[in-house]
């Protein structure tokens, strides 16, 4: 019963920090995945562990990709290309719809037949069979959960799932960011802005055409203060004065348009909130909340190293390998049989 208000407040910070955001992002997730534009939370089809991961499997696996999100489509397809079958697992509805429309583009196009297995549920209570699977992958998921407990829960459920011998990949985001400054950490729980949108690109307009040159009449007549107007061009008239007004509202449109995209702001790690906004204690000397208000947070707990194989421990998993790839620590591991734990 004491552990239940801790528990419900963590829950309640991934349902808003997480839960919410994706499903408000999943339509724009599936028009940068149909654009071929990768955004800050997409990824152009599985990372290069997944894929060596595949490609070491013997053919007619059957894997399950927890989390799976918007990418499920992408990974069925290289799983069957390869003769196996995925099965993806999300709580977010809106990513698993983005997923299913994702195929039927596809399908249209006649770039992917098989549909993919999607199935809503929670992670950490996943309704597939123990001990079925050949090999379970979670990419980019760990790292939205709010306290050590529920990731290792997490690990326990991929436990679960998989066979004896079978395989479990992990990635997750990394405190260390070597030759990334942009992405320098000051703490591991803080609060991520999702990138603003880039402005639309518009096509330069060709210049207008040069008006014909004025006849000389019409010249001396102009300079007159009282002609001045009448004939347009320079001067004070009233002509050049209507010109400065268009310009003037023309850059105070542009200016609005403008985007200024800082993927990690110097107040990333916000103060210390009420009831599960935040879990940072403000340890890292960061005060404010983030700057950038009126922009959606995503709460990630960036992971050090050994931190993955940690939480895995003790959790009838054999940790083979644990690697830095693209920004991400990778764990790799294999389910022991029951007599060796």
């Amino acid at each position: 019963q004491q552990q239940r208000p801790a528990a419900e407040a963590e829950a309640a910070l991934e349902e808003r920090f997480v839960h919410r955001v994706y499903s408000c992002m999943a339509p724009a997730l599936a028009c940068a995945d149909e654009g071929g534009s990768g955004g800050c939370a997409n990824r152009r089809g599985p990372p290069a562990c997944v894929r060596d991961l595949l490609r070491d499997l013997p053919p007619g696996c059957l894997l399950a990709d927890l989390g799976c999100g918007h990418s499920a489509a992408a990974l069925s397809r290289l799983a069957a290309a390869r003769g196996h079958l995925a099965v993806g697992a999300d709580i977010c509805l809106d990513l698993l719809l983005a997923a299913n429309d994702d195929w039927h583009r596809r399908r249209s196009r006649g770039r992917q037949r098989r549909q993919p297995l999607l199935v809503q549920a929670d992670v950490l209570r996943c309704p597939l069979r123990s001990a079925a699977f050949d090999a379970v992958t979670c990419v980019s998921v760990v790292h939205h959960l709010a306290s050590r407990d529920r990731r290792r829960r997490l690990l326990a459920e991929a436990a679960r799932l998989l066979r004896p011998g079978g395989r479990l990949l992990v990635t997750a985001w990394a405190f260390e960011q070597p030759g990334r400054p942009a992405r320098s950490f000051n703490c591991q729980d803080l609060l991520v802005p999702w990138g603003a949108p880039e402005p639309p690109q518009t096509p330069a307009l060709p210049p207008p055409p040069k008006p014909p040159p004025r006849p000389a009449w019409q010249r001396r007549l102009s300079s007159l203060p009282l002609l001045a107007g009448l004939f347009g061009g320079g001067g004070s008239g009233g002509g050049s004065g209507d010109c400065q007004a268009d310009s003037s509202d023309c850059e105070s449109d542009s200016s609005d348009c403008e985007f200024r995209i800082r993927e990690f702001p110097a107040s990333s790690c916000p103060r210390r909130h009420t009831a599960g906004d935040c879990l940072c204690d403000g340890a890292c000397g960061a005060a404010g909340a983030p700057a950038s208000e009126g922009r959606r947070l995503r709460y990630y707990h960036v992971f050090r190293q050994g931190e993955l194989a940690d939480c895995a421990r003790n959790l009838g998993l054999d940790c083979l390998r644990e690697w830095h790839e693209q920004g991400n620590w990778c764990l790799s591991a294999r389910r022991m049989p029951p007599s060796y734990y």
